[in-house]
């Protein structure tokens, strides 16, 4: 399973209708909180997250990184970070952060189901 952080609607949808397809099941996420990665049946191998210009989604891989070494998680998340291509700062940031991944929206829009299942894939 693998969570999403996207703030805009459309890309809310183009994720979750995209997973369907590919049989991937998905859970959006605002906060670190919502991933519960502490609980014990936690099955999240991925996480999605949208670059929309606030610092949550910056605050959000950070948090998840952090409390990945108190997780009940068998390997660390993938997370694949993505936003605007002009906003080199947010990306770079992402990075920083602890993203595997950071990509352009127009690189996501290419090859989301792709990304989906690298996510949904086990790390290890």
């Amino acid at each position: 399973m693998i969570a999403y952080f996207c703030s805009d609607l459309l890309w809310s949808s183009r994720v979750t209708g995209t997973a369907r397809g590919c049989g991937i099941e998905t859970a959006p996420a605002r906060t670190a909180q919502d991933l519960s990665l502490s609980e014990p049946d936690c099955q999240l191998s991925g996480l999605l997250v949208e670059l929309d210009g606030s610092s949550r989604p910056i605050e959000l891989i950070a948090t998840v990184r952090k409390d990945e070494n108190d997780s009940r998680l068998d390997s660390p998340l993938r997370i694949v970070a993505f936003g605007p291509h002009v906003d080199e700062e947010m990306l770079s940031r992402a990075t920083e952060a602890g993203a595997d991944q950071v990509l352009t929206r127009g690189t996501v829009a290419k090859r989301l189901a792709e990304i989906l299942t690298w996510l949904d894939e086990p790390a290890g």
